[in-house]
Parts: structure tokens; C-alpha cells; sequence
């Protein structure tokens, strides 16, 4: 069996990684190591290239001096149960404000078992991470376990974890070093599947290996004790083939207790994720197990001991070393828990209102919303950026044309204000029947001051009887000129010629009013009125006859009936005749 020597300059540093077994393996003699080509044998050569080329030396160049943490798995990198203690591990790494560095290294004990193996992986280790301090070391199974207790002074000075290490002395274990007991908790389980089965038959599924045997026995003493009724029937050791056609053809009433298949009946060695992939595909009934690294194979779930509750638990005790002292006794709650894989639920039609309410449910298909959110929301934020844009663009021109219509009417109300302001007629503007604006001259045609003025409504400034006639003029919106009498503020009456229009005031509808005061016209007409008519006159003496039946002078006639005034003066034709000389 050949080992190659594979590089990971990952942060983890390299490993051993070798090639996959091809047949049953015997105690190790010899390692046969492929450098460049060459083939050469005798374990003390491979461990004075690995010292002498200093293989792996680079990689720990860059580890700290501090909080460095060695995790040794007894299998091979792609087991799936250490691959999730990995992703717990690194799961909650990620959330330490101070990250300590991490090595894993890889015993692949399926592989090589042996004491062999165990002698030269200490020297591999020692050469490795010579000179360099370890603060933690994790042991992993049973194969890392042997490690430990074959060599209980590597990494002197290391705080030592044995994660279900299998059976070890008191005495092996020295101050430093603890063990964590990661077995599976049968009881609770047990009763988990009790209550999901419901009274259907458990079939018990098993490969040829002693480990597997011993789980079937188990179950097998333990179902009758909490449940006395309850149907449990054994499928162990058989060949594959004939194994997955018994599933093929259980009766529905019924559910599948998968325990492991390392190895079949027919010595035919399995990973139990491909034998459970290959079980759960041709069942006529659900399949529950005890491991979540069994998720995705067809397991439909159940209460499950999660390599990734162990890796994340793991990097908390060191983290705070007390969390021992309190998890005594109490391990198994905190490395279990209620998992479940969705598509398996929908195949099976179990529905989530049946299962424990803290169970976690993974590979649920999602929604389209769920699978493209992130594109969704990125497509979302991008229209209404767009549509912002634009908004703000349709704003910017809209408050540009306000501020400009606001300039022109600033600039036409200073027009009309000071046309209003310079002119003898009063001016009145009127919103919805009340006045808003008026000029000086208003004010002072009516007796008013401005904010007198304001409110007023048209009607205030006549004469009762005219009152309707302004209501009907600003109600039909006559525009032509009206005479009416109006009122001052301190009730004396004057005539009065109205005019007028409806406007509109930044987009709202007014009414603008012009008001003329008539008693000087009104006097001028009545004065002349009185030098109309025929007026009886001498013929010789051109005197006039007044209406009492006097005659009078022309001159003293019109002065009494008008303002003219005379002043005497003799003409050049009079002056010939009267002063001939």
C-alpha cells in the first residue's frame, strides 16, 4: 500500500493523505513511499526525508506562538462525521473576535491500523511541529485515542481533548486531559422513534461488523421495555442486493431503523451514506438513523447526534475550560438535537406540524423568492434607483418651472402692484366671496385700513338695496360696467361705477374688481345740466330772464348758475367805437 505525500497550504497544513483501501489490509511491515518516481521501502527512510527535506516547514512558518489548537481524526479527511465536526468547528470560529490558528491532521486508521502506524504518525507529528507551541490537542475516536494513551507525553504542555476515545485507563489521563464521551443517546432516540412510528414496525437494518451487531441488540432489548406492543423485526448482515430488495417489499405499515453497514453480508465493504443512499432508494417505507452526517443520503431524520454540535461545543470548552465542569453528565444533550430532511418529509408525505417544535428542518426547497432573493433584491434596489433618478430629474425640472412661474408672478404682482397703487380707481381682488388684496386707493375711497379690508366680502361696501345687484353681477361674472352706491366706513354714501373679471391666482380662481368714485362727475353733470335748455334773452340788451322773472346781466345769470367767473375787458371793435380818436 502506497502512502503519497499531499500539500495543504490551507491554514491547516499538510497532510498525510493515502490512496483508498483495495483490499483487506494486514499488519503494516513496510511503507512504501513514491517520491519522484522512485520506490523505496524501510519506514526509518521515509521518516529521514520528511526530517532532512523538511517537508511541512514552510507551512508552519506562519504559525503563532499563541492559541494554536492541533485536531488529530483517526480516519480519512472525507469521512463525513469528521467533515461535520470540521464545519462546526469552523462555524463557530468564525464568530471569535480572536481567532486562534488550526491544524488538522488525518490518521486515515480505515486504512492503516496498527501499531506501526500509530510509531510513525507520533514521529511525523514530532518532526512536524518541533519547535512549535501547541496549546490544544483533540483527540478524535477510538485510533486517535490510541495515540494518546501509546504516547501520553506528546505535546507536553498541551491541554489534551479525548472525544470518545473508546475504553482508557484513569491512569493514562493526567491533569491536562479530558474526556468527552460522544455516544449516541439510545434512550431518547429510542422514544423519538416510538412516537414518530406511531405503532408501525420497526425494521432494524445492520451490516455483518460486531459494532453493528451490538446496535441491533441494543434497540432489540430496549424497544419492548418502553413499549411491550411494539413490532421490531431485524434485517443484519445481509448482502446488499438481497437487502435492498427486502426494503423493496416491507409492508407500508411500517419504518426503517438504519444502525450502519461497514461491511454487508457478502464481506462487500460500504460507507454508510452510500448504503443508506442505496436502502432509502428502493424503500417502500421512511428511513430515521442516529447521525445527521446521514443527511441527504435518503435518511428521512429523527433526534440525531450532530458532528457539527461537537465541533462547535468543542471550540467553546477550550475557549472556557469551566464549560467541562458544568457539561459533566450532560454531554449528550448538548451533541443531539431534531433534524430533518426536508425533501424526504415531502416524499413520505409527513407533515412538519408532526414533528418536535425545536427540530430543524435542512434542504427545504425554497420558493423562487428564497432561491433568487438576492438577485431580487439587487434587480429591486436597481429600479427604484432608476426610478429615483428620474423622479428626482422629474422633481428638479418641477421645481425649477415653480420657481420660475413663481419669479414671473413675483415680477407681475410688483407690476400689478404698482399700476394698482398709481391709479385713481380703487382695486379689489376676491377669493372664493371674501377680499384678499386691495390697493391704497380702496382703502382710502371706503375709510378702511388694509387689514380692515381683508375678508370683506363685496356686498360690505353698498347700499342694502343695491346688494343683489353686486351678487348677481360677481355670480354671473358680468364684465360690464355697473353703477351702484356705495357705503364708507363711517356710513355716508357716494356713487359709484364697478367693474369686473374673473383671473386666476397660481392656478386658483379670483375675481379682480375696479371701483370708481363718481360724486365728482356726478357733480359736474349736475352743474351742467343747469345751463341746458332755452334761456329767454333781450334782443337789445341781452339781459336774461331768471326763473323768478327777473332780468339780469348775462354775467350775473351764469355766475349763479355755475362756477365761472367773469373779468371785464373791452374788445379792439368796441375800443374804435367807443374811443373813435
Amino acid at each position: 500500500m502506497a502512502a503519497f505525500w499531499n500539500f495543504h497550504i490551507n491554514g491547516h497544513g499538510p497532510s498525510l493523505v493515502y490512496p483508498p483501501r483495495l483490499g483487506p489490509t494486514t499488519k503494516i511491515e513496510r511503507i512504501q513511499l513514491v517520491v519522484g518516481g522512485f520506490l523505496i521501502k524501510k519506514r526509518l527512510l521515509f521518516l529521514l526525508i520528511l526530517v532532512f527535506l523538511g517537508i511541512g516547514m514552510p507551512v508552519m512558518a506562519n504559525i503563532s506562538k499563541e492559541n494554536n489548537i492541533l485536531m488529530i481524526f483517526s480516519w480519512h479527511k472525507r469521512m463525513p462525521w469528521q467533515m461535520e465536526i470540521e464545519k462546526g468547528v469552523e462555524q463557530y470560529y468564525k464568530a471569535l473576535p480572536s481567532k486562534p490558528n488550526l491544524f488538522y491532521e488525518y490518521m486515515d486508521a480505515g486504512h492503516f491500523n496498527g501499531q506501526g502506524q500509530i510509531d510513525i504518525f507520533k514521529e511525523y507529528l514530532s518532526k512536524k511541529y518541533a519547535g512549535y507551541r501547541i496549546d490544544h490537542v483533540i483527540f478524535e475516536s477510538a485510533p486517535a485515542g490510541k495515540l494518546f494513551t501509546s504516547y501520553p507525553d506528546l505535546f507536553q504542555g498541551a491541554r489534551k481533548y479525548l472525544l470518545n476515545p473508546g475504553p482508557i485507563s484513569k491512569k493514562a489521563l493526567k491533569n491536562r486531559s479530558v474526556v468527552i464521551p460522544v455516544n449516541i443517546d439510545t434512550q431518547r432516540a429510542a422514544k423519538e422513534l416510538l412516537k414518530i412510528s406511531r405503532g408501525k414496525t420497526i425494521y432494524l437494518v445492520a451490516g455483518a461488523t460486531e459494532p453493528s451487531r451490538k446496535r441491533v441488540e441494543i434497540f432489540l432489548d430496549l424497544f419492548p421495555k418502553l413499549n411491550p406492543d411494539q413490532k421490531v423485526k431485524s434485517l443484519i448482515g445481509l448482502p446488499m442486493d438481497q437487502l435492498c430488495k427486502k426494503v423493496s417489499q416491507l409492508d407500508k405499515d411500517g419504518v426503517i431503523f438504519y444502525l450502519l453497514i461497514m461491511r454487508d453480508g457478502a464481506g462487500v465493504c460500504h460507507t454508510p451514506y452510500d448504503a443508506a443512499a442505496q436502502i432509502s432508494q428502493n424503500a417502500t417505507v421512511p428511513v430515521y438513523s442516529l447521525w445527521t452526517s446521514l443527511l441527504g443520503s435518503g435518511v428521512v431524520g429523527g433526534y440525531l447526534l450532530s458532528g457539527e454540535m461537537v465541533g462547535e461545543r468543542m471550540i467553546a470548552v477550550l475557549k472556557d475550560p469551566e464549560l467541562v465542569k458544568e457539561a459533566a453528565g450532560k454531554w449528550s444533550d448538548q451533541f443531539h438535537g431534531f433534524f430533518y430532511d426536508w425533501r424526504q418529509l415531502e416524499r413520505w408525505h409527513i407533515h412538519k406540524n408532526t414533528l418536535p417544535a425545536q427540530s430543524k428542518i435542512l434542504f427545504k426547497k425554497g420558493s423562487f423568492y428564497e432561491y433568487y432573493y438576492k438577485e431580487i433584491i439587487l434587480v429591486s434596489l436597481a429600479v427604484i434607483l432608476l426610478i429615483s433618478f428620474f423622479w428626482n430629474h422629474r422633481l428638479k425640472i418641477e421645481i425649477e418651472n415653480r420657481i420660475r412661474t413663481e419669479q414671473e408672478l413675483q415680477v407681475s404682482e410688483t407690476r400689478f402692484r404698482t399700476l394698482s397703487e398709481t391709479t385713481s380707481e380703487g382695486v379689489a381682488i376676491t377669493k372664493n366671496g371674501v377680499l384678499i388684496d386691495a390697493n391704497k386707493k380702496m382703502c382710502e375711497m371706503f375709510g378702511y385700513g388694509f387689514e380692515e379690508l381683508m375678508g370683506m366680502r363685496p356686498t360690505d361696501f353698498v347700499v342694502p338695496e343695491h346688494k343683489e345687484t353686486v351678487k348677481y353681477h360677481v355670480a354671473q361674472d358680468v364684465k360690464k360696467l355697473y353703477e351702484v352706491t356705495g357705503i364708507r366706513k363711517n356710513r355716508s354714501e357716494f356713487p359709484l361705477e364697478v367693474q369686473g373679471k374673473k383671473i386666476s391666482i397660481n392656478g386658483q380662481e379670483a375675481r379682480v374688481t375696479v371701483i370708481r368714485d363718481l360724486t365728482e362727475r356726478k357733480r359736474s353733470e349736475e352743474e351742467i345740466k343747469t345751463l341746458q335748455g332755452l334761456l329767454p334773452i333781450c334782443s337789445v340788451c341781452k339781459k336774461i330772464r331768471d326763473d323768478k322773472g327777473y332780468w339780469t346781466t348775462l354775467e350775473a345769470y351764469i355766475s349763479d348758475h355755475s362756477d365761472a367767473e367773469f373779468s371785464h375787458s373791452i374788445c379792439d371793435e368796441c375800443i374804435e367805437k367807443k374811443y373813435p380818436e
